[in-house]
């Protein structure tokens, strides 16, 4: 099964750019988006708390760094991008369809 997240990071914990990297690196998250400053929209096979456990392998765990990781559920709105609508609905197949 796959699942939709949301990744909220403070600037302490590096670049985004970074955290994009290590999110290519995760053979369990299939598919991320970014179109908010400190936040990545992501789909992995493994829990939050998995990929948490992760994060704090690669970036450590020292006072100030500080990130947010929850399954995006039903209860949801706001103003994103098509792509990031279509990846929280369908988490199993999260690229939009071409056409």
């Amino acid at each position: 099964m796959t699942w939709a997240y949301l990744l909220v990071f403070s600037d302490s914990l590096g670049p985004r750019e970074r955290l994009k990297q290590f999110l290519d690196r995760q053979p369990t998250v299939t598919y991320w988006y970014s179109c908010l400053p400190h936040a990545i929209f992501f789909t992995a096979t493994v829990s939050a708390g998995a990929i948490s456990d992760r994060l704090r392998q690669e970036f450590g765990a020292s006072d100030g760094k500080r990130w947010f990781i929850t399954e995006v559920h039903e209860d949801r709105q706001g103003m994103l991008p098509r792509q990031v609508w279509h990846m929280l609905r369908h988490p199993e197949s999260p690229r939009l369809p071409s056409g």
